[in-house]
């Protein structure tokens, strides 16, 4: 399944902008973006919640299992990485854009 998003977002671009600090000594190349996908099962997502849920010490931390007869959870958890090249269109926005046009890109 591929799922392809297009999106333009100035608020990157300003991120951009407040990490990078201007130097004209130096000539940036904009090379891969990387997104990181992390997904997990309801369960994970329950036991996570239950044993990451800020409590005092006089409270007890509910145990949860979906095993029956069993103590534990089985579930399952994925994460993948996936570089791509920018595009033409954002290098040339990180080159001139309002916000990183003095980053050196």
């Amino acid at each position: 399944m591929k799922l392809r998003l297009r999106f333009k977002n100035l608020n990157s671009f300003r991120v951009a902008a407040a990490n990078i600090k201007a130097d004209t000594s130096l000539k940036r190349i904009a090379g891969n973006v990387e997104f990181i996908f992390i997904a997990g099962s309801k369960d994970l997502l329950t036991y996570y919640k239950i044993n990451n849920f800020t409590t005092n010490l006089a409270q007890v931390i509910p145990v949860y299992t979906n095993i029956d007869g069993g103590l534990g959870i089985f579930t399952s958890r994925r994460k993948q990485i996936l570089q791509r090249a920018i595009d033409t269109a954002t290098i040339l926005e990180l080159k001139n854009g309002e916000f990183t046009k003095d980053l050196g890109f």
